[in-house]
């Protein structure tokens, strides 16, 4: 149970990779120095500090021990903008903008302020959706790397690096950003808007908007409580579908993004069960 679990070394590897990639694309300085330290601290930490939660007695510890690596993957997405800086104007949000056109008309009519509010709470329902989904599945009796949350969880990671990843390398600014004035004119006055604007400010990267990593990590916990929790999953889909619709109101999101970012989810689960699978009939594994 105290062996190093698969999710904590892809945990380590990619904070360490990511942080290089940041130092390729956004040059040496003091500050992608000090995200190398982070991220080989994060590393370190994945290594020794997990395998230890997950032995601990107490069911609290033990879940932190297999849920913390998604805590980890956000603080590895906040340096992100260390490279996103130095762009220079290669930013791809025209080439998105196009797409959406095709088949996404413009909204003429603005919602009631219940429904406004209503899309503004289910994207914020991001985090709780990640953290209580992983929950419920870790309540189910099984542990180890083929247990519900385990794997859950090592999906939803493998699914955020793949967004990072592409955010440094095809950043796109979201329609918030080009076209200020649409969200302003589409948040309401009350208080899940007014949350949903901190959270912009405080939360958010500037060009992270291709692929949605809200709707990666999200498609990968539904697609897990609907094999095991499945009134859970009935429960929040209408939540999660609430959430894709938010982010595009909202101006957080084009539609491409949302599309890709559920793709990203559905195929993060598909490589991770391949790979699992392998890994299972490789000649060791029962070693």
């Amino acid at each position: 149970m105290s062996r190093v679990a698969p999710v904590e070394w892809f945990t380590a590897v990619f904070a360490v990779a990511y942080g290089l990639l940041i130092w390729l694309i956004g040059g040496s300085g003091p500050a992608v120095e000090g995200w190398l330290v982070v991220d080989v601290g994060l590393a370190g930490a994945a290594l020794v500090g997990l395998p230890l939660l997950r032995r601990a007695r107490s069911p609290v510890l033990q879940y932190l021990g297999v849920g913390l690596p998604m805590l980890a993957f956000y603080i590895i997405y906040r340096q992100s903008p260390l490279a996103l800086s130095q762009t220079h104007g290669a930013w791809h949000e025209a080439t998105i903008a196009t797409l959406d056109r095709q088949f996404v008309p413009r909204l003429a009519t603005t919602p009631p302020e219940v429904v406004r509010e209503w899309l503004a709470f289910s994207y914020l329902t991001y985090i709780p959706i990640l953290v209580g989904g992983t929950a419920a599945l870790f309540g189910l009796t099984a542990r180890g790397v083929d247990a519900p949350a385990e794997r859950t969880v090592r999906q939803v990671c493998l699914a955020l690096a793949s967004c990072y990843v592409v955010f440094v390398c095809y950043p796109v600014l979201s329609p918030r950003f080009t076209e200020p004035s649409l969200q302003a004119a589409r948040l309401g006055a009350g208080i899940f808007s007014r949350l949903a604007v901190l959270n912009q400010q405080h939360g958010m990267v500037h060009g992270d908007s291709f692929p949605s990593a809200h709707l990666a990590a999200t498609v990968v916990v539904l697609t897990a409580l609907y094999e095991s929790r499945r009134v859970l999953f009935w429960g929040l889909l209408p939540i999660a579908v609430s959430l894709s619709v938010g982010a595009v109101y909202f101006g957080y999101h084009y539609v491409t993004d949302v599309l890709a970012g559920a793709g990203v989810g559905f195929v993060a689960v598909g490589i991770d069960r391949w790979r699992m699978s392998k890994r299972a009939t490789a000649p060791w594994a029962g070693g």
